[in-house]
């Protein structure tokens, strides 16, 4: 996959990929649970699926790589797509935006509304059978359901400059606080001030860690 982002005044304007989706073959699906099953092995926490509809996340490789982590005790946190939105049985933890959840569910859902986004949470789980639903909300923060308590948490002002990558911060930010053993209120809060930090960096930056630590004491240890 080559990926080419047009930026103009350090913001992203466009982005041209070049790639084929096909689906990925059966003998590189089982290396691939080889090489997962070597990583559980040498002591693995967590595994993330982040998936892009590029063709290498199928739904029998998503439901044997979940099998093998909830044999193993490993935890299991989705970034989803549409094809596969609803393969995912059984995870830790399921983080769809807000657009995903829509597409998921076909059904409305008003990210200003508590109820609705409980509605929606409640309704996911009936269908996937996941412990934790974590959803995106953009300039709405984010909002948390683990089937027995909720937490929303609004998002920051930020001076935003390109939005690539806020997503793939949240899902791995929220997998380390989550194997750290957090509560579900630090999760939601931690996960959203690194996802905003991101977005005030140009293209795809990792999160700094030592900002982050100073964001988390700054709003979050009141």
């Amino acid at each position: 996959t080559i990926k080419t982002r047009v930026i103009s005044n350090k913001q992203q304007m466009m982005r041209v990929d070049e790639e084929s989706t096909a689906p990925i073959k059966q003998s590189i699906q089982e290396n691939i649970l080889k090489n997962i099953q070597a990583k559980i092995d040498e002591g693995l926490d967590a595994i993330i699926l982040e998936d892009y509809n590029k063709g290498m996340l199928q739904p029998g490789l998503i439901e044997k790589i979940i099998e093998l982590a909830q044999k193993n005790h490993v935890i299991t946190c989705v970034d989803p797509k549409k094809d596969n939105f609803m393969a995912y049985k059984g995870v830790t933890l399921f983080k769809p935006n807000l657009k995903e959840l829509r597409e998921g569910l076909n059904t409305e859902v008003d990210p200003s509304d508590i109820n609705s986004l409980s509605i929606a949470s409640k309704q996911l789980a009936a269908k996937l059978d996941h412990k934790i639903t974590f959803i995106t909300l953009s300039e709405h923060g984010v909002y948390l359901n683990d089937n027995c308590s909720h937490v929303h948490v609004p998002a920051h002002l930020r001076n935003i400059s390109d939005v690539s990558g806020a997503g793939d911060t949240v899902i791995s930010v929220a997998s380390i606080c989550l194997a750290s053993s957090l509560d579900n209120s630090l999760i939601a809060q931690i996960s959203n001030l690194a996802g905003g930090l991101v977005c005030e960096k140009s293209g795809v930056v990792p999160i700094d860690k030592q900002l982050l630590l100073q964001e988390t004491i700054k709003h979050c240890c009141k």
